[in-house]
């Protein structure tokens, strides 16, 4: 199943052959949907997955952490009731097809969009980003994912 065309999305390559699109907004419609790009066939794929889901998202950060594993963070939504922007991190498995949403420590980070992010080891950097109010933010997060995913697995 091909996607439809949109913006505001991410892609990230898992196992050096499968690309995942996450999210991004078509017309006046964000989208949760996850994509699987087979790298090896160029075949699109929409799998079935479970799990604690992210929010229809555009503006989001996307990481790749190991082989299997999705990071999505942030992002905002137009919708009838307003636009909404997020704060939360969620994992999504390769392995399983399985979303999860790990409990973080220390300060909770503003819901923003349009930020940058790069994973060095096992530490996620993230930089800057939009608010609500429009203001551009100069915020610098980091987040250990031997921590996370070690907390998330109990």
């Amino acid at each position: 199943q091909k996607p439809r065309a949109r913006g505001g999305h991410t892609m990230t390559v898992l196992r050096k052959k499968t690309v995942f699109m996450f999210g991004g907004h078509a017309d006046t419609h964000c989208s949760q949907e996850l994509f699987m790009l087979d790298l090896l066939t160029f075949k699109w794929s929409k799998p079935l997955v479970g799990g604690a889901h992210p929010p229809p998202t555009s503006g989001h950060m996307a990481a790749g952490i190991g082989e299997t594993t999705l990071a999505i963070f942030g992002g905002y939504c137009h919708s009838r009731s307003g636009t909404q922007f997020w704060n939360s991190l969620h994992i999504f498995s390769a392995e399983t097809l399985l979303w999860s949403r790990p409990q973080m420590a220390g300060v909770s980070p503003h819901g923003c969009s349009e930020h940058a992010g790069a994973l060095l080891g096992s530490t996620l950097f993230v930089f800057g980003g939009t608010l609500e109010s429009g203001e551009p933010v100069s915020d610098l997060l980091s987040l250990d994912f031997k921590r996370v995913l070690a907390a998330d697995s109990k």
